[in-house]
This record gives structure tokens, sequence and C-alpha cells, in this order.
């Protein structure tokens, strides 16, 4: 039998409570497809009716009455497409990442935080609105695989200029600009996978930002992608070495840290 340090769980303790903060630990997992009880299916669709069907619909389309006046459409669940996410590209989210946007809400959209809600209320939404898609009942979806986040490099003026440069070389700035302003040539044509207009986030304004506003939530959205939108997942394109980096140069520009002037192509040559 192996035996543990005090200093070696308290270690442990604390690493696994600052990824639980961040929404890194499953509850449970997501191995196989979650079988509700039909009560809390029946919590969670009281829930949903009550608050949720206003924006995404009464059958999870995304179409509910207040849908056509929100800028940042609704999510429709019936695909099974979800932005943010800890797995891979393609992947549904797991339970947990669900019940994070639940409780954090989407800064800068119509999607409030949900705070207040006890861990059964939110376990129970989770549950129904899972139901609008027929994926999160299919074996074949399973097991979920979450990403790996490697070794994080340190946030420094080396990193961030490293960062700069991979900014361009994976043309970053076609959509979000050179200045990282969402003003790139290709800004005001971008559509989801529904074909709604999707406008790419400023990176330089932290008020606009719907996610990622920590180096580790922006390699996360590097490594996952944006699924439903243009967004790709830049896992086996690039090492975790350089998306760290790439997400140090993003995290310079929220925080006007580092380089924050206009790059010009040539720079990186």
């Amino acid at each position: 039998m192996k035996i543990y340090s005090t200093s070696s769980m308290f270690v442990v303790a604390v690493i696994t409570a600052s990824l639980f903060s961040l929404g890194w630990i499953l509850l449970g997992g997501n191995d196989t497809p979650e079988k509700a009880d039909p009560a809390t299916l029946a919590k969670g669709k009281t829930l949903y009716d009550d608050i949720c069907a206003t924006c995404h619909g009464i059958n999870g389309n995304g179409d509910g009455v207040l849908a056509a006046n929100l800028q940042t459409k609704p999510r429709n669940f019936t695909s099974g497409t979800f932005k943010f996410r800890s797995t891979l590209s393609g992947q549904l989210p797991t339970d947990e990442d669900l019940s994070i946007t639940i409780k954090s809400g989407t800064h800068s959209t119509a999607m409030t935080t949900f705070e207040t809600f006890s861990p059964q209320q939110i376990w129970a939404l989770v549950q129904y609105i899972k139901t609008f898609s027929p994926r999160f009942s299919d074996s074949n979806e399973y097991p979920l695989k979450t990403i790996s986040y490697g070794n994080e490099i340190p946030f420094t003026r080396e990193s961030i200029a490293k960062g700069r440069k991979a900014y361009v070389e994976m043309q970053c700035n076609k959509c979000h600009g050179d200045a990282g302003e969402g003003d790139g040539p290709s800004a005001e044509s971008l559509v989801d996978n529904w074909g709604d207009p999707i406008q790419p986030s400023d990176l330089t304004n932290l008020s606009a930002l719907k996610f990622a506003t920590s180096p580790a939530e922006i390699f996360r959205t590097f490594a996952t992608g944006l699924d439903g939108t243009p967004m790709p997942s830049y896992s086996g394109a690039m090492p975790d070495s350089a998306m760290w980096e790439l997400a140090d140069y993003v995290y310079s520009l929220q925080t006007h840290q580092g380089y924050y002037e206009p790059i010009r192509v040539e720079e990186t040559k």
C-alpha cells in the first residue's frame, strides 16, 4: 500500500480544488449516457419551461419568443453542438460543462447567471436539456474525451512575443483583426452553423468577451474550438506549448500588458 505524506495530500487537494473551480473536474464523469429518473426530468422540465424556454424555445430549438431580438442567438439544443466544453472538437459537453454554463452564464449575452440555483436544480436542468438531442443517449458518442492542458507556459514578454507571431501564422488576424479588435477582413461575412451572422470577439475589450478571460481558459478555447462557429480547434495543428504562448498573447490584449499595437505580417517572418 502506498503511503502519501501530509504535504503531498495537501498539494493534491489544492490542485483539485483549483481545477474544479475552472470546471475541469467532472462530477461522476461521462463514460456512458446518463439516464435520469423521471422525477429529475420532471423537475428539470418545470425549470426549463419557466425560465429557459422564452429564449431557447419550448422544444429547445433556440426559437423562443425573445430569440429574434437577441444579438447573440440562444443555443439550439437539438443538435447537441455546444461552444463551451472541456471535450474534444465535435464531442458532446460533459454534464459538468453544462452545469458551469448554467451557473456562471455567458458574459455579454442574454444568458445570465443562475448562481441561486441549488446543485440539485442545476443537475435536473442539465438532464432535461440533454433530452432535446438524441446524441446524448447514443452510446456511440461515449466515452467523452477531455482535452489535455500540457504544461502551462509562464506569462512573460518572451511568451507574449512568441504568441504574437503565432497569432499571424495561424491567421487569427483574418477574423479578429491585426490589433485583435474583431475587425479582420473576414469579420463581416462570418456565420454560425445555423446561418446566423456571428461577430469575432474584440480580444482587447474584456467586457465584450463571453468566455476565456484567463490564459488557461483561452488555451481551452484553442484546444476545443467553439463548435458551431468558424473558430476551429488548434489541437493537432500546433503543440501545447505554442497554444499556451498564443493564449498568453491574447491575454495580453485583454489586460493591455506587453504587445498591444497592430501586428504587421512582415514582422513575423
